[in-house]
């Protein structure tokens, strides 16, 4: 995943720590976290991935952007 903005960081000097925790906040707003679960989900938290795994099916689910619940199917590989 792109990050919207290059942070340039010399040192571990003071003066940086603002742009340190300006980049750190800009990762964290971007990342995606994911939830793995074993029974299939009926929500899926904004920003999260959540995946259904109960040993025979296997999904990824997300939310849309305008609130509905998507899902593929996985395929394992051998």
């Amino acid at each position: 995943m792109a990050i919207d903005e290059i942070y340039i960081i010399n040192t571990n000097s003071p003066e940086e720590t603002p742009t340190l925790k300006k980049a750190l906040t800009s990762i964290a707003e971007q990342a995606v976290g994911t939830q793995f679960v074993t029974e299939e989900p009926t929500q899926v938290p904004a920003g999260k991935m959540v995946i259904w795994d109960d040993g025979t099916t296997r999904r990824l689910y997300v939310k849309t952007g305008k609130g509905d619940i998507g899902y593929v199917t996985l395929t394992m590989v051998p």
